[in-house]
């Protein structure tokens, strides 16, 4: 996420911060992955990529430096650190007519992060990288979302509500996942920083250039639509 954004001394992630997991290495070896791949597969075939766990692989496909690379990741592990690195832009989702490709994001943040000028940070609980860290019992699917919806104020949860709704919208037009439009990571912020427009839009974290010129106006009538 972004380090220069104002402490607001009020939220739960202001008042106790997250622990962070430097997740530096395995971002540059799922990128590179993708970039050894050709950029032609979607997340799942990445991940088995990945892991070595690929079914009838061939011969090609083993010759790859990046061939398990990650075998002694969990996939879920490297599921959210793809997701991740989604959120900040470093991988790009293409839906390919209902069938999403992952491919690299914007050149030169990908060469930072492969140079090592530019750190990648996880949350532990999130990444299962070390299941010993976890605390509690495991949260079921979507609880994490809807926990993080409570949180919200009136206003910020209207909005992330709508756009969530603007989403399915979007998303059932293009017969894809809805994920593939906008993580709920990615609508949250936007609902928490309410830009006014394209320029500010832009420069929010898992907003890209493409993304802003397919969807940027759109999403933001859904915006005016409920303030």
């Amino acid at each position: 996420g972004e380090t220069d954004a104002q402490v607001c001394g009020v939220c739960d992630v202001c008042r106790d911060p997250p622990e962070l997991y430097d997740a530096t290495t395995p971002a540059q070896k799922a990128l590179a992955a993708v970039q050894r791949l050709d950029q032609r597969f979607g997340r799942g075939r990445v991940v088995d990529h990945l892991t070595g766990r690929t079914k009838d692989v061939q011969d090609w496909e083993q010759g790859l430096s990046t061939w398990a690379i990650g075998a002694d990741v969990s996939p879920n592990g490297w599921r959210d650190v793809i997701d991740h690195l989604l959120f900040e832009g470093l991988l790009i989702e293409d839906p390919n007519d209902g069938r999403p490709l992952i491919r690299l994001g914007d050149p030169e943040a990908v060469r930072a992060v492969y140079r090592g000028e530019t750190r990648i940070e996880v949350r532990k609980e999130l990444a299962g990288f070390d299941a010993s860290t976890r605390s509690g019992n495991p949260r079921r699917r979507g609880e994490g979302r809807n926990m993080a919806a409570e949180a919200m104020s009136g206003a910020v949860r209207a909005r992330f509500e709508a756009l969530r709704a603007w989403r399915k919208d979007r998303a059932a037009e293009q017969r894809v996942p809805p994920y593939v439009i906008f993580h709920d990571k990615v609508l949250a912020e936007i609902a928490a920083r309410d830009p006014g427009g394209l320029d500010a839009l832009g420069r929010l974290p898992g907003v890209g250039a493409g993304k802003l010129d397919r969807y940027g106006a759109s999403l933001l009538e859904a915006l005016a639509a409920v303030n």
